[in-house]
């Protein structure tokens, strides 16, 4: 009995947080809250309607809602429908809408009748709006939408749901979600921060004697959109005049969006391309091909309007010319060795926390390997916490997280973490992204720059012309089940533009996890 009444309140608690933070406020069961305060609507867009709309408003209705949104942004009304009293000073029936959350703020507008008015812009970031009806005539009432926008100073980006100062845009420090404070016309303009880069990203390095490597600017934070990039890499003969083998691996981070075009590698010589092949993601590796005696190794990218990840670093070593050359997995095999043909098949060779080379499960020794990034862990014991989430009990205190991307199920639901678990960096949190609606849905699970707290939730956004995305994230391991539900919960910081019914959805489904948490206990009660 103790464990029913309980779960009733639960419901309760739930319920009547959700009537306060909605975005939508269609009530036609009333428009006020039971202690007689006003509505609180919060996010980046929502709708209001009279009680009942579209049937006649009631007699003696006393509605108040008051809009919030973050600092930096105001709010915008527009009306769809208008049918109140009509009077000259509208001192029956009327929609007053003030600047500000009191009711001493100033008033923006006082409108009956049926006329439209002109859309409403708010100077802060609060606005409140009073319905009144008198005892007798009235009218279908009123249906208006409204949404945010940044201060005029300030600069908009994330469809408003982000405002910052002019000063912060190309300052080589992303604000925006959607990299529109670090777009290529920063670079083109040489505004800000991105004047020191007017050299570009060209190089030719000849007479290669030695290991060494090249970074793309402003590498590892992200890539300067914008940015085409072009390196020539040549060795220098040995004494004897003997040419070793060029090889080259992608080290460290490294962050190129397939999306936006591929790292094109080419090996030449003077009658023109011996051989090539291409490189994205967010993983990197060796080259897979090397340049040999009169060969120059050539690396280009031409990157899309906005940053498209780390960027990347290229580490390049000398094979001998007595020893065996196998760039493609990034292997130097000496005399010695006794290794006289590449091996078909080698160890996944990853870098430890301190850098070093670490191979398993090969009979193959005595080769120079080249450093790789992003560890991936094998054989991971995991345990369901009761959240449906997945707990790492091996591993280190970085995060680990399953990658992959596809249409399959198993990148879906997380089930296929396996072998394919990668420990993201320090800086790094677990991506979790659901791209397309309806039956074209795929999803997307990868270690990606850290988060803040807007994102730690999911959140869905649709650009013009491209698919929905949704996505969230976390330092924890949790990413890696989570299947996504295409909408945006409505416990985020900051709603995009819920709809009521996917704000009421959300909450049930927060609900029956809080259910099912009960009816736990009550069992455990019984038994």
């Amino acid at each position: 009995m103790q464990g029913g009444g309980f779960f009733f309140l639960v419901v309760g608690l739930v319920l009547s947080r959700h009537a306060e933070g909605q975005t939508s406020a269609n009530l036609n069961q009333g428009c006020q809250r039971e202690d007689g305060g006003s509505m609180i609507l919060r996010g980046l867009s929502g709708t209001i309607s009279s009680p009942g709309y579209p049937t006649m408003y009631p007699p003696n209705s006393a509605c108040a809602y008051v809009i919030t949104v973050d600092e930096g942004k105001r709010i915008i009304i527009v009306f769809n429908a208008l049918d109140i009293e009509q009077q000259s000073a509208c001192s029956y029936d009327y929609l007053q809408v003030r600047d500000g959350a009191e009711t001493t703020a100033d008033s923006l507008a006082k409108v009956c009748g049926n006329t439209l008015p002109d859309p409403i812009t708010s100077t802060g970031n609060s606005v409140l709006i009073n319905f009144r009806s008198d005892t007798s005539v009235g009218g279908e009432g009123f249906d208006l939408e409204w949404s945010v926008e940044c201060l005029p100073d300030l600069f908009s980006c994330d469809y408003a749901a982000t405002c910052i100062e002019q000063s912060r845009k190309c300052d080589l420090v992303q604000d925006c979600d959607d990299w529109a404070d670090e777009g290529e016309e920063c670079l083109a303009q040489g505004l800000g921060a991105y004047a020191a880069f007017s050299a570009g990203c060209q190089s030719d390095v000849q007479n290669i004697a030695d290991f060494g490597n090249l970074s793309t600017p402003n590498y590892p934070d992200f890539y300067i959109a914008g940015m085409d990039c072009s390196w020539s890499l040549t060795a220098a003969p040995e004494s004897d005049g003997r040419y070793p083998v060029l090889m080259a691996s992608f080290t460290g981070d490294f962050g190129v969006a397939c999306s936006s075009g591929s790292i094109q590698i080419r090996t030449t010589d003077s009658n023109g391309q011996v051989a090539s092949t291409t490189k994205c993601g967010e993983r990197g590796g060796p080259v897979e091909i090397g340049a040999e005696e009169g060969q120059t190794m050539t690396l280009t990218f031409s990157p899309s309007s906005q940053p498209i990840g780390h960027g990347y670093m290229v580490e390049w070593s000398l094979c001998p010319p007595d020893s065996l050359a196998c760039p493609e997995i990034g292997e130097c095999f000496p005399p010695e060795s006794g290794v006289t043909t590449c091996p078909s098949s080698m160890p996944t060779t990853q870098a430890t926390a301190t850098g070093a080379g670490v191979s398993s499960g090969s009979g193959v020794t005595g080769g120079t390997t080249l450093r790789r990034s992003s560890t991936v862990r094998p054989n991971i014991v995991t345990t369901t916490a009761s959240d449906n989430s997945t707990m790492f009990t091996e591993g280190p205190d970085n995060t680990v997280c399953y990658s992959c991307e596809g249409t399959d199920r198993q990148c879906m639901t997380g089930n296929g973490i396996g072998g394919t678990a990668m420990e993201c960096q320090e800086d790094e949190a677990c991506w979790v992204e659901r791209i397309g609606e309806g039956q074209n849905v795929s999803y997307r699970r990868s270690c990606q720059p850290s988060c803040n707290a807007y994102r730690a939730y999911e959140i869905c956004m649709t650009a013009d012309g491209q698919d929905k995305v949704c996505k969230l994230c976390c330092t924890e391991d949790r990413c890696n089940t989570h299947v996504l539900t295409g909408h945006n919960d409505p416990r985020a910081p900051a709603l995009s533009g819920n709809s009521g019914a996917e704000g009421i959805l959300a909450s049930l489904g927060l609900l029956s996890v809080l259910a099912l948490a009960v009816c736990a206990d009550i069992l455990s009660l019984i038994d």
